[in-house]
């Protein structure tokens, strides 16, 4: 049987909007993440030379499967709630090449033997493998193992999945485990900022859910700032724990302010406590905010963000 690729992916992306969109540029990747869902819907490795030797039986079948089950997935990576994973925009997705193992595990979560917990190990193992950057680099045999632990999960919920001991082991039981040199745009970042965005982040000047501007990725206390008051730059300042995501027009404005003039002017009065919460920083943040003591600032903000990072991966215990 003569099996027309081409032809499918045209299909697949026609009537799949997110396919569509998250594969603009990649559409050579997606094409392969179809294959490799496939391999794993089939039990087999997803390295170059089991996806070329795909068996064609059935296989439009199971191309057909792959497709509706990473819409699935991208569905969920998209959405702005406790069940999704943040991902506002493209620019901030942790990771692409974890899309088949979700997939995978999504195609058949509903007939597991306990469905409540294979959708709970899915969002376990997503922000685990966030955290841990589990899907950097060379990712072929990490793809296979993870999606062979879910799904024999799901077969037997006694199973236990590989990742969730590293989770505990280097997150959940690690007193060590931070975030103050996370100052470049590599998934913990970008997950970090998916966290924000999931718990409501709403804009400095207008008190409006982030999702509906476009944003600008802020230093919280104001680079100009730090470097003339403090003399402090460069990854000191860029810490994702002195970032958050708010609309271009209010970083505009407070840009050179020190923090404790632009909470007056800029943020709302009645709304401030509210909105500073959104972006994940708690009561003794704002105080440090107010008084413009970023080293206070920096400790309360990580303790805030860890907290809730390893409320994600508790699941994992």
């Amino acid at each position: 049987m003569d099996i027309d690729l081409h032809a499918l992916w045209d299909g697949a992306v026609e009537n799949n909007p997110l396919l569509e969109e998250f594969s603009d540029g990649e559409t050579s990747a997606y094409g392969v993440y179809m294959l490799r869902t496939i391999a794993l819907l089939r039990g087999l490795e997803v390295k170059a030379s089991a996806l070329v030797n795909l068996s064609p039986k059935d296989f439009e079948r199971d191309w057909q499967t792959a497709v509706e089950a990473t819409e699935q997935a991208l569905t969920r990576i998209k959405t702005v709630n406790a069940d999704g994973f943040g991902v506002i925009s493209l620019g901030w997705q942790p990771y692409s090449t974890l899309v088949p193992v979700m997939a995978a595990a999504l195609a058949s979560a509903a007939k597991a033997q306990k469905p409540h917990l294979a959708y709970a190990d899915i969002k376990c193992w997503y922000w685990s493998s966030v955290f841990l950057e589990r899907y950097a680099g060379s990712v072929d045999s990490t793809t296979y193992r993870d999606a062979m632990d879910l799904l024999g999960r799901q077969a037997d919920s006694s199973k236990r999945p590989a990742i969730f001991d590293e989770a505990v082991k280097e997150v959940l039981d690690n007193s060590s485990f931070g975030l103050r040199w996370v100052a470049r745009n590599n998934s913990v970042y970008k997950g970090v900022m998916n966290l924000v965005a999931m718990n409501g982040a709403r804009d400095f000047e207008n008190n409006d859910g982030i999702s509906f501007h476009e944003l600008e990725d802020h230093h919280i206390f104001p680079r100009a700032f730090l470097r003339d008051r403090y003399g402090i730059k460069d990854e000191a300042v860029n810490t994702i724990l002195n970032r958050t995501l708010i609309t271009s027009k209010a970083n505009r404005r407070i840009s050179r302010k020190n923090p404790s003039q632009y909470l007056k002017d800029t943020i709302p009065g009645e709304h401030r406590e509210a909105i500073l919460r959104s972006h994940l920083i708690g009561p003794e943040a704002q105080a440090a905010m107010e008084r413009d003591d970023y080293e206070a600032f920096l400790v309360a903000r990580e303790k805030e963000i860890v907290s809730v990072i390893r409320k994600y991966l508790e699941p994992a215990r």
